[in-house]
């Protein structure tokens, strides 16, 4: 019984960082894409990240803060997504994902915008724009949701025999 649960708590591990890596990905350019419409600096997103970390100091120019903010970034974007592999491991249909995706994104961010960032650093949550974080929050849901279903489907298909395709 052990050995089954290892082998579970491995592929959710699995799962989380391999969604993660593209729900990160597309978390982390629509929040650059944003900025720059906005007229802000592209790395404003990465850099108030590391002002998590470095404090006020990581929005002077010239520093390494966008760096060290995508690495917080993506490092926390891992995280939350292990945890939704973990509680969507039951296949269901791809709308059903996209929507579960979408309200956990929902729920990160009301957890993010008015308990984490309150708490671990009050100059943020001045400084943050709630729409704004909300849209990357609900992108970032939906990219999970939305890769929860093709996930199954291509590892379906990979296992069929060569030459039989799915009804």
């Amino acid at each position: 019984m052990r050995v089954e649960h290892e082998g579970r708590s491995k592929g959710v591990w699995a799962a989380g960082i391999g969604v993660g890596l593209a729900a990160s990905g597309a978390m982390v350019l629509s929040s650059m894409l944003v900025s720059s419409w906005c007229g802000l600096e592209m790395w404003i997103p990465q850099k108030l990240h590391a002002a998590l970390v470095l404090g006020p100091e990581a929005l002077r120019p010239g520093s390494m803060a966008p760096v060290w903010g995508l690495g917080i970034q993506v490092g926390l974007l891992l995280s939350l997504s292990v945890v939704f592999a973990a509680i969507s491991q039951r296949p269901m249909p791809a709308l059903s994902a996209i929507v579960a995706g979408t309200l956990y994104g929902a729920a990160v961010f009301g957890m993010v915008a008015y308990v984490v960032l309150p708490v671990v650093s009050p100059f943020l949550f001045v400084y943050v724009n709630a729409k704004w974080l909300m849209l990357y929050y609900l992108v970032f849901g939906a990219t999970l949701g939305l890769i929860v279903p093709l996930r199954s489907y291509l590892s379906v298909t990979h296992r069929m025999p060569f030459g039989e395709q799915r009804a």
